[in-house]
């Protein structure tokens, strides 16, 4: 139902429209009854109307001064004057101020009531579908000038814009500043979710309008803020522009969302290339915030690692060995440590990531390409992938098990994904082929090749519950070269297809 207002100071005519007009039966509902214009713009901003009944003569606000500010604070719904003044005057001015119509209180009766009100249901629908009409545009307007500044932020960072074809399309994207004189500061919204990212940019876009300071998203989690400092002479009072922005930012992110936020900001750009100087000096910063929130600029701070400090090779290079001895508590310590040191020395995202997967190769660990992003994650995500190696290495062996046997089911589970059979794992346990085969399946209680078989399943099921990997792909990686072959004994194994197992779990 339409919500209506009805605004009269007299409480007779209050109680007539309120009680005695059918409002219900032609799609109305009355949301409140106010008996002057000061009343009534509070009602109004409580309930939202969609028709507003007014009288013209009341005290402390008017009718013709409620129209005017009803319409002055971006009031669109429909506004009837009901007055029992017969002055052409009046039905001017209140036309003039945005009064749709206007109606005699001694012509309104029980047989004129009806017709009146379809009439008002008539025209709310109409002013309302209007306005539905009018926020989809402006809605479409305002995704469609941030995908044109995404798509321009991106073009630039790419190296394809230079020269006129950049000034053309900064006009195009609604940036038509001089940008003779520049800054980029990076806002990156850190663990936090689409809900959160979306509100920190909306509010800092609000609040940057009066700075006349432009707010672009790159992505979900990361926004630009482009100021344009021609008109700025004095360094000091760049900087401190510089370091009041980021203190609104970081503001709104804490007191208001509860989330942190890393903010890379560029040098002071000047001359030909101001854009693409600025935005890759930010983008260059940007990385520091892999580690969690602060504050970054170029020419500032030092630049990040590339090279893996020693705590993180030796965990890298001692893993195998740590999980074919069952080396739990090694494992726990030395990630704990290779990772500080990652931390203490700021390697760079890129360069430890390569790490994690040299690290998940070895231990036959799948993730998804997603945990290989540093623009997506943050070091923290990272802590707890040791017990990924943990959980898909620990392996209870019976009590029974010998040392030797032990040694051969543990070279499985570390080099499974290699092309290995009974005669390697027989070199490494100190027998014959034919020898270990027969221990493994006596103490095992499986026969080598099926226990060598699970183990490479292993790694596919949990590729399949965990990661988007292709059936071929993981296959693949547990070790299996002929495809047809891996399909058949993966049905036998399951009981399902591949592409069925990925389904149900």
């Amino acid at each position: 139902m339409y919500r209506v207002l009805l605004v009269d100071d007299d409480m007779i005519v209050r109680m007539f429209l309120k009680d005695v007009v059918r409002w219900e039966q032609y799609g109305f509902s009355v949301c409140g009854a106010a008996r002057d214009g000061e009343e009534a713009l509070a009602l109004c901003e409580a309930h939202s109307p969609d028709l507003i009944v007014t009288d013209v003569s009341m005290p402390q606000m008017d009718g013709i001064a409620l129209i005017r500010q009803l319409r002055h604070n971006g009031y669109d719904g429909v506004i009837i004057v009901l007055s029992c003044h017969d002055d052409f005057s009046l039905v001017k001015s209140a036309m003039q101020e945005g009064a749709d119509d206007y109606a005699l209180k001694n012509h309104v009766d029980e047989c004129t009531m009806p017709a009146l009100l379809a009439d008002l249901h008539q025209k709310v629908e109409t002013r309302s579908r209007q306005s539905r009409k009018r926020q989809r545009m402006q809605s479409l307007a305002t995704c469609g000038l941030r995908s044109l500044q995404h798509d321009l932020l991106k073009d630039i960072l790419s190296g394809r814009l230079t020269g006129t074809a950049l000034v053309d399309r900064l006009q195009f994207a609604g940036l038509p500043g001089k940008y003779r004189q520049m800054m980029v500061i990076l806002v990156r919204c850190l663990d936090a979710g689409a809900e959160q990212c979306e509100m920190l940019f909306s509010l800092c876009e609000q609040r940057m309008q009066s700075e006349k300071v432009a707010c672009i998203t790159l992505s979900q989690q990361i926004f630009a803020m482009v100021l344009d400092l021609t008109a700025v002479a004095s360094a000091q009072e760049i900087n401190y522009l510089y370091i009041r922005l980021e203190n609104v930012v970081q503001s709104i992110a804490e007191q208001y969302l509860n989330v942190s936020v890393g903010l890379a900001a560029s040098a002071v750009c000047t001359g030909d290339n101001t854009w693409n100087d600025a935005l890759r000096q930010a983008w260059d910063m940007l990385p520091h915030s892999f580690y969690g929130s602060g504050r970054w600029q170029y020419g500032q701070t030092e630049a990040m690692a590339t090279d893996i400090p020693m705590p993180m090779q030796i965990f890298s290079e001692g893993l195998a060995d740590a999980l074919r001895q069952n080396d739990l508590t090694g494992i726990q310590t030395g990630w704990q440590t290779a990772l500080e040191a990652a931390r203490a020395c700021s390697v760079s995202p890129s360069s430890l990531l390569a790490w994690l997967r040299r690290c998940d190769h070895t231990a036959g660990v799948t993730r998804t390409e997603h945990r290989y992003s540093e623009a997506s994650l943050s070091f923290e995500c990272y802590a707890a992938c040791v017990q990924d190696y943990l959980a898909c290495r620990k392996q209870v062996f019976p009590e029974a098990v010998s040392s030797t046997i032990r040694e051969a089911a543990q070279f499985v589970q570390t080099h499974y994904t290699e092309q290995i059979g009974l005669p390697e794992a027989a070199q490494v346990a100190g027998l014959t082929a034919g020898y270990l085969s027969v221990r493994f399946k006596k103490e095992m209680g499986i026969g080598f090749a099926e226990y060598l078989l699970d183990v490479r399943l292993s790694h596919v099921k949990r590729g399949l519950r965990e990661s988007d990997l292709t059936v071929k792909t993981l296959s693949e990686q547990a070790g299996f070269q002929d495809y047809p072959y891996f399909c058949k004994a993966f049905k036998r194994r399951v009981g399902v297809t591949p592409k069925e197992y990925r389904k149900q779990n």
